[in-house]
């Protein structure tokens, strides 16, 4: 058995927060414990279930560029807190991006995986789904790109 903690920043907007909703359906499925950490300002700070907690903020403008930055404390504190209590095997950091140094500093004394993905390389806007909700292929580069997607 293992105990796997998955940390995602959002919690519901798109494919990877659904991947790791199934990720940790899948893992306790077949015997391991599974945790999911989210950083998702939509959401209330605290459990949302028993296999899910979300660190959620409402910072200003500037505390949220400061974060992409630097480190945050505050959030460093509550994540080592919740991985110590937690003792997993594995973290896999699924997608670290507004908190990313945050996430780097509380994570590094354990055995970590990370999903890359750089979704500017697909599109600048990092949907590729239109206003009318039909799925843009991507761009060659941001030149030909005509932003007609959601961002």
């Amino acid at each position: 058995m293992m105990r796997v903690l998955i940390i995602n920043e959002l919690y519901q907007f798109g494919g990877a927060e659904v991947q790791t909703v199934r990720e940790g359906n899948l893992l306790r499925r077949f015997g391991n414990e599974s945790m999911l950490i989210t950083l998702d300002d939509n959401f209330e700070n605290g459990w949302i279930d028993e296999h899910h907690y979300n660190i959620g903020r409402k910072d200003g403008r500037i505390k949220q560029l400061y974060q992409r930055l630097f480190s945050d404390s505050e959030i460093v504190k509550t994540l080592r807190r919740l991985i110590q209590d937690f003792q997993p095997d594995y973290i896999h950091l699924n997608n670290a991006n507004a908190h990313a140094i945050s996430i780097f500093k509380s994570v590094k004394a354990y055995k970590s995986l990370q999903t890359i993905r750089d979704y500017g390389a697909v599109c600048p806007n990092g949907f590729c789904i239109r206003r009318d909700l039909s799925m843009c292929n991507g761009c060659e580069n941001y030149a030909i790109c005509t932003h007609n997607c959601f961002a």
